[in-house]
């Protein structure tokens, strides 16, 4: 590699298969973002994703799945555990990407300039 040029690589992290593993307190930074719930969400993505030009101004959602309740009959008592099913996910892939390359990296980079 070339330090001084830019350079192309596909970084797949393979963190948003279960099970997820993730520290609480990153998980907690999302503590209530999803407590409106999945229907909310949706449509809340889709809008966001409207207003940054990555869909069609006239995109529709596509239907719920029939084997996806909505969350207006999800019994009060269980939205905070299935809120807490999204928190997590959402949390994992942030925590990755805080941290790319890890210890690997900086490894590479004091090589790299020991070598100057």
């Amino acid at each position: 590699m070339q330090p001084d040029k830019p350079f192309f690589m596909y970084w797949a992290t393979g963190c948003l298969h279960g099970p997820h593993h993730i520290m609480k307190e990153w998980a907690d930074k999302y503590r209530g973002k999803f407590d409106d719930g999945w229907d909310v969400y949706r449509q809340r993505a889709l809008e966001g994703a409207k207003a940054k030009g990555w869909v069609p101004a006239g995109a529709v959602l596509t239907p719920r799945p029939e084997t996806l309740a909505a969350w207006d009959s999800i019994p009060d008592d269980q939205k905070p555990f299935q809120a807490r099913l999204m928190e997590v996910p959402r949390a994992t892939p942030s925590m990755r990407m805080s941290r790319p390359g890890g210890s690997s990296m900086r490894s590479s980079s004091s090589a790299t300039a020991r070598t100057r």
